[in-house]
């Protein structure tokens, strides 16, 4: 009896962590950390429970007797799979999950509605009529990862703006000293993308950063600012030559653009979790 009661407390608290990781990831790649962490919990467990689990079974009973127990556990998963197909539909209490996003091409003025998601749902289906997954080179022209997405209104939003504060150039290297403007009002991040090659040395608010810490696999360093400040972020870069630069800045605000086609959340649909879910997106490119 003393075993029951130490291992209610543990397999209570591992089914409240299940349900927690599955609405935190759902059930997308994140969901193998979930996996991942309840293996290593179960494991933390199993000196509790392979004791109380070898007395159930009773080891002097005949083999074909201790089937009863993994034959209960899977009748209850399949009960539980049965049900959760028949109550699938969202509803104001347990609601389902959406994700998409405004982004904006403003040097080329072509608007674009994304989602992470491979297929629209009910409520995207109503901007995403005639969806393609495949690569978009307009917003992310160094991946090939496909995403969902289709051309939309090209809106009236302003992208970010960089002030030249000094030029030098020293033994054949450019030196350029920046500040980088929201452009808006709202403005949660932003993102400097710039070919990593040509840079030698960065220096953000001050401070150095070492670019063999931020060079990805796609040679292209990506720098996001969050909760910029209004009057803009400097940074430094010294070039490996005297080139001129080229360089893009993606600014991000919380929600959705006013959209004639898209209506108001209903109470069954909630916004999906992450930072680029709801929001609206401008890139704009420069060349320095």
């Amino acid at each position: 009896m003393g075993q029951w009661l130490l291992a209610l407390p543990a397999v209570a608290l591992l089914s409240q962590l299940i349900y927690l990781f599955l609405v935190v990831f759902g059930l997308s790649i994140l969901s193998l950390t979930s996996l991942l962490l309840n293996t290593l919990l179960l494991g933390i467990l199993l000196p509790v429970l392979l004791p109380l689990v070898s007395r159930m079974r009773g080891l002097d009973r005949p083999a074909a007797s201790n089937w009863w127990l993994p034959g209960l556990a899977a009748a209850i998963v399949v009960l539980g799979l049965g049900v959760g197909h028949a109550t699938r539909q969202p509803t104001a209490d347990q609601p389902q999950q959406t994700h998409l996003f405004y982004a904006l091409n403003a040097a080329r003025h072509q608007g674009y509605w994304v989602s992470a998601a491979a297929r629209p749902d009910d409520w995207t289906s109503q901007v995403l009529t005639q969806p393609q997954y495949q690569p978009l080179p307009a917003l992310y022209p160094h991946s090939a990862t496909p995403v969902l997405h289709q051309a939309a209104p090209a809106l009236a939003v302003a992208p970010a703006n960089i002030s030249v504060l000094t030029v030098s150039e020293v033994a054949g290297c450019r030196h350029l000293r920046l500040r980088l403007l929201p452009g808006r009002s709202g403005v949660s991040s932003f993102r400097l993308s710039v070919a990593a090659a040509r840079v030698r040395a960065l220096r953000v608010t001050g401070h150095a950063v070492a670019v063999a810490d931020l060079k990805p696999k796609t040679d292209v360093i990506n720098l996001t600012f969050f909760a910029p400040k209004t009057a803009g972020e400097v940074i430094e870069l010294e070039l490996t030559d005297q080139r001129p630069l080229a360089l893009a800045v993606t600014t991000s605000s919380p929600g959705l653009p006013p959209h004639v086609g898209l209506p108001p959340l209903p109470s069954t649909i909630v916004a999906a979790p992450g930072h680029d879910s709801f929001t609206t997106q401008v890139r704009q490119e420069f060349r320095l």
